[in-house]
């Protein structure tokens, strides 16, 4: 009866959010199934009527610098939504995914968080790719609608918003354990560091610093740069490895290192250079080409060659639908959409027993990741794999 009543209630709301957005739909794009469901005079659907859809709204960058890393979420993510669809859906209700472009960028992202929050038939939102855009969406969403943040990282998104589920481990946790790999399997007792300029860059620093002793090692050089500024890190990397530490790190999108290693080693720079996990994609192997990537590796919580059978079994699926192999943004997006399917088996019947639902799992029980979930609402993650780029691969060696 339950379900019956979420038919009709999704009716009323869809016809409610047309209303109240004056129909406009410029920024969205529609995919899944469902159809209308006849009714009866008392509410209750009519015999042979198929039952309404869920909706769910993913929003990630679309157009841009960053447009890849949405496209292959939403890739991901119709992975799970087709899967479940095609099985029949939940009783009959099947998943319909609109999808928004909020181009990376915070403003945008919160004048569709808006959007979404605003239009009742949405029972979930997806989003987004970077933390300054998650970040901007969750205070809108608090107690209205959740969010699940497939790939932000921020230590702040908890606080941003307490409607909001990290499906990422937080950047404390990460860079924690990429010092314990770059000491303990590529051997650092000094490193260097490149971040980004602001208060993300700052913490990755400060962790990294913090850490390093607790494994034999110490940064002994580091410096700041302003993404989209330049493409010329020549003096950036010569003064980080000026002292010739062991382990360069390199903390920032893949079009940023791409352009650091093929520089470095243009400049002669034979130091081993360690990526973090923001890199971890095809398109940094794209963009090296025949660059040489001898001690090249990153950080990633995703590869293809690993030994855990479910990671195994998506990256080989996630590449045959694709053409190449996802990373954090797709295996995030994958999980968001399976544990949204799980919600819904479970019992939810509109957003508030959605949110009361999912504040009562302590675990994913995903499809790829079975992660703890804290108090904060994060994923707790200890796993990371480096890979280092050899023969235009990435080969997991650890």
């Amino acid at each position: 009866m339950k379900k019956r009543l979420l038919g009709v209630w999704l009716v009323v709301s869809m016809m409610v959010g047309l209303a109240a957005c004056g129909g406009n739909t410029d920024q969205t794009e529609t995919t899944g199934g469902g159809s209308t469901a006849e009714t009866t005079a008392d509410g209750s659907e009519s015999p042979g009527a198929e039952a309404e859809p869920y909706y769910i709204a993913y929003a990630a960058p679309l157009t841009g610098d960053y447009a890849n890393q949405g496209e292959e979420g939403y890739s991901a993510l119709m992975m799970a939504v087709d899967a479940f669809n095609e099985a029949g859906g939940y009783e009959g209700h099947t998943l319909v995914v609109d999808r928004f472009d909020d181009k990376n960028d915070p403003t945008e992202a919160a004048n569709i968080a808006q959007q979404i929050a605003s239009d009742e038939k949405y029972i979930a939102a997806i989003g987004s790719f970077a933390s300054g855009a998650t970040m901007a969406g969750a205070p809108i969403y608090e107690g209205n609608l959740v969010q699940f943040s497939p790939s932000a990282s921020s230590m702040s998104i908890p606080e941003a918003g307490g409607w909001t589920w990290m499906f990422c481990p937080d950047a404390g946790t990460q860079y924690r354990n990429w010092t314990k790999i770059a000491c303990e399997e590529l051997g650092a007792k000094t490193i260097g560091m490149i971040v980004i300029d602001g208060d993300n860059g700052e913490m990755i620093l400060d962790t990294v610093t913090e850490a390093a002793p607790e494994y034999g090692a110490e940064v002994i050089a580091s410096d700041k740069f302003i993404s989209g500024q330049t493409r010329d890190f020549t003096s950036l990397l010569q003064k980080v490895n000026k002292d010739n530490p062991d382990v360069i790190g390199i903390f920032c999108s893949y079009a940023d290192s791409s352009a650091m290693i093929m520089q470095a080693r243009d400049l002669g720079i034979t130091t081993k250079l360690f990526l973090s996990p923001d890199s971890y994609n095809q398109y940094l192997i794209d963009a090296l080409g025949d660059t040489d990537t001898a001690d090249v590796y990153v950080a990633s919580m995703i590869t293809p060659d690993t030994q855990d059978e479910k990671v195994r079994q998506f990256n080989e699926d996630f590449n045959e639908l694709n053409g190449y192999y996802p990373g954090l943004m797709g295996a995030g997006s994958y999980e968001c959409g399976n544990m949204i399917i799980r919600v819904i088996e479970d019992g939810a019947t509109d957003r508030q027993s959605f949110h009361d639902i999912l504040a009562g799992y302590t675990s994913t029980e995903g499809k790829v990741f079975n992660d703890q979930i804290d108090e904060n609402r994060k994923v707790q993650r200890d796993a990371f794999y480096i890979s280092e780029i050899a023969d235009g691969e990435y080969k997991c060696i650890n």
